[in-house]
């Protein structure tokens, strides 16, 4: 219920698991880079999966910290893929491009990204670096794969070549 989300919020348990997401340098960097393009989906599964949730109706007139708990809830639903991949670049001529994984099943997944579909990566050998955990995860030739995805569970990378790449090569 809608008491119990805020009340989680004063969780320490909630505040410890959140904390290193919501405070990543690295996370809020990227989503503050600007280098002409804000993110976009470029790829996704044919395979839709239901997500249903509660959304609140009308207002108790019970404030919480000046908020109002809602009077009643009526169930959602919506699809969604059942994964989808989203990119942003970061730099130009695919010096360095985050990648968002997301596994939107109910069940872990593989899910696997060839550099080549990546919109503006250049490199079949790339370095891969996890924005969550703040990890350099090596070098890959072709695509990366996220072993066993969590249900509703996503990675988050950066790709960028393995060599230093001079821009002028890349005109043409």
């Amino acid at each position: 219920d809608i008491f119990t989300s805020f009340a989680q919020v004063n969780d320490p348990a909630v505040s410890d698991a959140i904390w290193p997401i919501i405070s990543n340098k690295k996370a809020i960097q990227i989503n503050q880079a600007w280098a002409g393009h804000s993110g976009s989906p470029f790829m996704q599964s044919d395979e839709m999966v239901a997500h249903t949730w509660m959304e609140p109706v009308g207002k108790s007139g019970h404030p919480i910290r000046g908020l109002e708990l809602p009077a009643s809830f009526r169930q959602e639903s919506a699809l969604a893929p059942k994964w989808q991949y989203f990119y942003k670049p970061l730099a130009p001529f695919g010096a360095s491009t985050a990648v968002l994984l997301m596994n939107h099943d109910a069940t872990s997944a593989d899910l696997t990204v060839n550099f080549s579909d990546i919109p503006g990566v250049k490199c079949t050998t790339c370095k891969v670096y996890d924005v969550w955990t703040q990890q350099d995860l090596g070098h890959f030739t072709t695509s990366f794969t996220a072993k066993s995805l969590g249900a509703h569970d996503s990675t988050f990378l950066t790709i960028s070549p393995t060599a230093v790449v001079n821009p002028e090569v890349l005109v043409s």
